[in-house]
């Protein structure tokens, strides 16, 4: 896909059938040994999936596309594409931590507006004030992230959201970073078989 920082979600199995890669931030697939893969330098890669195997999903959630709700449509196509009494799940991939993510009164008031009212403690705190730079916050996109998991019904969070893609130069290309030398990691999810019901087991894997 062609990432763009915004909430188009779109099947895998379609879209290879279009000429070119399409615009969008997310993927969704249900045939066995089709990948959905998203690209980062420093946003989390988010991947959900089914917990009884029968769809699978990858959404880039950068801070644009997070407050958008890219997660919550993700999601809900995952459980569209899984059928009735489905049960999501979901994996956390590399990110930039607070520590080294610094934003301004923008993407914090961005997050505010979107957020629902039971939402309004937990998103901010997932804004730390920079006491040196006022107008400015160290934010915590792991936990932007589960915020907007929870929102789509989604609280089982297998692993992940411990990383640093910029304090980990052995392991992550950090935008932030590394800019301008080009680079990335990538994040996939599949189903090795219909009806794979070891979901549960999602863990990361090096390439």
């Amino acid at each position: 896909m062609k990432q763009i920082h915004h909430v188009q979600v779109i099947r895998a199995e379609t879209a290879l059938d279009q000429n070119g890669a399409p615009y969008a931030d997310a993927s969704v697939a249900t045939q066995p040994h089709m990948a959905c893969v998203i690209t980062s330098a420093d946003c989390p890669a988010v991947l959900i999936c089914d917990r009884a195997g029968r769809a699978v999903g990858a959404a880039h959630a950068g801070w644009r596309g997070l407050s958008a709700g890219v997660l919550e449509r993700t999601a809900a196509e995952v459980a569209v594409a899984a059928g009735a009494d489905c049960t999501l799940t979901a994996f956390l991939g590399p990110a930039i931590q607070p520590r080294a993510f610094e934003v301004g009164d923008d993407v914090y008031d961005t997050f505010m507006a979107s957020a629902q009212p039971d939402e309004y403690r937990a998103t901010a705190a997932a804004f730390h004030p920079c006491a040196a730079a006022p107008g400015k916050y160290r934010a915590d996109l792991y936990s932007l992230a589960r915020v907007r998991l929870a929102r789509a019904g989604i609280t089982h969070i297998i692993s992940g959201g411990a990383w640093c893609t910029f304090s980990e130069p052995e392991r992550f290309y950090s935008y932030r970073r590394d800019h301008p030398k080009n680079g990335n990691q990538a994040a996939m999810i599949w189903l090795t078989d219909a009806g794979n019901t070891k979901n549960d087991r999602m863990q990361p894997v090096s390439l």
